[in-house]
């Protein structure tokens, strides 16, 4: 039995109708990344509303992340189940993300108040190595190919 490639409609709408706050069981590859994709044209087709009107661009902006939200946290735990990880890394990951972000900003603040300008500039640096390394641990991880057969997770997904 070989696992079958979702479909670019078919991943849009179960990460909106039976999965949109799934966080059990596991997703494929061809769910994960056909989602991503849609999400990414859909931002790509919105984004020149803030240069048309920055309020409204704003505002549907916020709108489109809060829909995703959920639905993308979800996708990208079933994601790491079906790879054999806890979704608790991608916890991780984004605490990690938290502290680069952190890193940065006190990195800034100390080098324009008249701080440290070197201890600064490390803390930017440390900050955007922890934010580069985070996403292609992600990327790998969401990239590599499922367990062939069922998980502590679940079943393989798409098996016809």
């Amino acid at each position: 039995m070989e696992q079958r490639m979702v479909s670019f409609g078919e991943a849009v709408k179960l990460a909106f109708t039976k999965n949109y706050c799934n966080f059990k069981g596991r997703a494929s590859r061809s769910e994960y990344w056909w989602f991503v994709l849609a999400t990414t044209i859909v931002s790509i087709v919105i984004s020149p509303l803030g240069y048309i009107n920055e309020l409204m661009g704003s505002v549907v902006n916020i709108i489109f992340t809060l829909a995703i939200l959920l639905p993308n946290i979800g996708l990208v735990i079933r994601r790491f189940h079906d790879i054999g990880r806890s979704g608790w890394w991608y916890g991780g990951m984004c605490l990690a993300g938290i502290v680069a972000v952190a890193l940065i900003g006190a990195g800034f603040a100390m080098m324009t108040m008249g701080g440290e300008q070197a201890m600064g500039g490390m803390l930017v640096l440390v900050g955007m190595l922890m934010m580069l390394a985070v996403g292609v641990w992600s990327i790998v991880w969401c990239c590599k190919a499922s367990q062939p057969e069922a998980n502590r997770y679940g079943d393989v997904p798409w098996m016809e």
